[in-house]
């Protein structure tokens, strides 16, 4: 519009000039100039308005920069949110981190006992009886130990061979030195059965 506004008065300007010159011509001055106060009239108006919407525009640029300022700094503090909010899940993402490491070292600990345990278990598989052996010979050695003078010698070396075959077989389980045996086969009653 002000630009419309500027050529219009442009073209007015040059048609009173030329209504000028033709006035000093013909030597009739007063429609010249009639008409150049109209002219000049138009011109100030249209300047009025080009102006108004010079103004117009300036206040709409003005609008337009101060829209684009807040935009901006909305879209700072969108960005430090956003970055507030990473740090905030990196911290986060590193004690998962740590957690998994501790839950990983405790878990490979606890497969180690684990193992470990297994490997006991089957060592106590292999003598499941060894306990029941000892604790017979114990009870075997107390019985021929409580035996009268007067029971037949035959009798009790009988038993004597039988205690020592079963601690021989037991000591060969819990794989420990053999029982020492006194000159009759009978088990020596100093012996401490471990």
């Amino acid at each position: 519009m002000k630009y419309v506004n500027f050529y219009s008065g442009m073209a007015l300007v040059m048609i009173a000039s030329i209504l000028g010159s033709l006035g000093s011509a013909t030597g009739e001055l007063a429609p010249p100039l009639i008409l150049g106060a109209l002219l000049f009239t138009v011109l100030v108006l249209g300047w009025a308005g080009g102006a108004s919407d010079a103004r117009h525009e300036l206040d709409r640029l003005t609008r337009l920069e101060s829209g684009r300022q807040l935009l901006a700094q909305s879209h700072i503090r969108q960005r430090d949110q956003l970055e507030e909010a990473n740090e905030t899940l990196r911290a986060k993402l590193k004690d998962c981190q740590a957690a998994i490491e501790r839950f990983t070292a405790a878990q490979a600990g606890t497969m180690v006992r684990i193992t470990a345990l297994e490997g006991e278990n089957a060592e106590l598989r292999k003598r499941p009886s060894s306990e029941v052996m000892m604790a017979t010979a114990r009870r075997l050695i107390a019985e021929l130990n409580d035996e009268p003078d007067d029971v037949d010698e035959d009798c009790r070396n009988c038993q004597a061979r039988g205690i020592g075959y079963l601690h021989s077989e037991l000591l060969m389980h819990m794989e420990v030195a053999p029982l020492e045996q006194s000159a009759c086969g009978r088990p020596d009653q100093n012996t401490k059965i471990n």
